[in-house]
């Protein structure tokens, strides 16, 4: 799917559209920062958190967010993670707005 299609961000929203799952489940336990593989200077850290939801939008709204607290530069990327988010909200797979529960 990265490869063959030109935009990843409508992409992404629209298998969800197309196959839409009753529960999302994020693994937050670990991440990288300061890029997405070791083998490109990543170093991983811990978040310690497993995301739970029915909401797509809502939920990678809030882990762009803990991504954001580990990693102060990726507020300078984050706009391509926003262009997702804001083209999910747009056709109806939810709402960037949350609330947290923890269990």
């Amino acid at each position: 799917m990265h490869t063959k299609i030109k935009n990843i961000n409508k992409g992404i929203a629209e298998v969800n559209a197309a196959a839409p799952p009753n529960l999302f489940i994020i693994d937050a336990v670990e991440t990288m920062v300061k890029a997405q593989e070791c083998r490109h200077g990543g170093c991983p850290t811990k978040l310690g958190y497993i995301l739970a939801g029915t909401d797509p939008v809502a939920l990678d709204h809030f882990g762009l967010q803990l991504l954001q607290e580990q990693e102060p530069r990726f507020k300078e990327n984050n706009q391509k993670a926003l262009k997702y988010i804001e083209y999910a909200e747009n056709i109806g797979l939810g709402s960037k707005n949350h609330t947290t529960k923890e269990i």
